[in-house]
């Protein structure tokens, strides 16, 4: 009886398959990944002489100014609700009115009413205080608004000329914003919705598919950021289209995955999609500095074609996966 002999497939690790497929590649995206993370931990180089420094400062406590305006006026607002009743003195009275009706009898109709008075001696006290209310409305909310408004459409107007300008001056730009971004907790939320409009329309200037720096630059950016950048999703465009571009996409995926850690979160409140959070054990937010939110990192896995990206590891004897037959895979 002849024996069965049973082939053992041979198999490799997949970190060692993954180097065979593209090692070359991944060391040169890991490497230049080095670079671009050491030019984001250097920060800004421009200083405070960028005309962005000042109009994000402006536009920051401008806000933050409206804000308290506002906050100020609503009081002021209730108050003089409760004030105006002072101007009136209001006595309940009552009155009774009797009619002879045609049947003989006596139909008697008594009537309680308010009675109100102006004291008119308070008047000029009222008006003061309403004058007051008008001059904080005129000098100091829409003064607050007006420059609020004036540096929104500065910055409007000098990133529509940075998104026509070179490289540099865009990851420049993008830099002060997304460092702005930082910094934008205890500020108003139409600030933090602004710096991400603009990080969202810098970003898309500075991607391109023919330099992988950029989209590095980006990521390290996004690695350092405190609040969602789900934002970026939008943006970034990830291709596999041959082994070079997958090589490319597997090496992203990496600093993806394990270059950033994701905080342990016990809790996590969705009140509002902006205002998502993750909590840590002891109530505060889990979400620190070089951390991803999981939300966050799952909008950003979306953008890559992970099937294309499976199949050309799979096949990669193909130049076209689209030509394989059925016993390959």
């Amino acid at each position: 009886i002849a024996k069965e002999v049973t082939q053992n497939l041979k198999c490799m690790p997949l970190e060692e398959a993954i180097r065979l497929y593209g090692g070359k590649e991944i060391a040169e995206v890991r490497a230049m990944s080095e670079r671009e993370e050491a030019i984001v931990e250097a920060g800004p180089v421009s200083g405070p002489e960028h005309p962005l420094v000042d109009l994000l400062s402006t536009f920051r406590s401008s806000l933050i100014a409206v804000e308290r305006e506002r906050i100020l006026l609503a009081k002021g607002f209730a108050d003089e609700e409760k004030f105006r009743n002072s101007v009136w003195r209001v006595e309940k009275k009552m009155v009774t009115i009797s009619e002879d009706c045609a049947c003989g009898a006596v139909v008697q109709l008594r009537a309680t009413y308010d009675h109100a008075e102006l004291l008119k001696e308070r008047l000029p006290a009222a008006k003061l205080r309403l004058e007051g209310l008008l001059r904080s409305v005129q000098e100091s909310y829409c003064h607050h608004q007006h420059a609020a408004l004036l540096a929104h459409c500065q910055i409007e107007d000098l990133i529509s000329e940075t998104i026509r300008s070179n490289k540099p001056e865009i990851r420049e730009a993008l830099a002060l914003v997304l460092q702005a971004l930082r910094l934008s907790d205890n500020a108003p939320s139409a600030l933090a919705t602004a710096l991400q409009r603009w990080s969202a329309i810098l970003s898309s200037a500075l991607l391109d598919a023919r330099d992988l720096r950029q989209l590095l630059y980006l990521m390290h950016q996004l690695f350092r950021q405190t609040r969602s950048v789900q934002w970026a999703a939008r943006v970034i465009r990830v291709t596999a289209g041959d082994r070079t571009s997958a090589a490319r996409a597997i090496a992203l995926l990496d600093l993806l995955l394990a270059r950033t850690r994701l905080e342990a979160a016990v809790e996590c409140t969705e009140d509002a999609d902006e205002g998502w959070e993750e909590m840590d054990a002891h109530g505060g937010g889990a979400v620190s500095e070089g951390a991803l939110r999981e939300r966050d990192l799952l909008a950003l896995l979306k953008v890559f074609p992970l099937r294309e990206l499976v199949a050309r590891l799979v096949l990669f004897t193909h130049a076209d996966i689209g030509t394989a037959r059925e016993y390959e895979w």
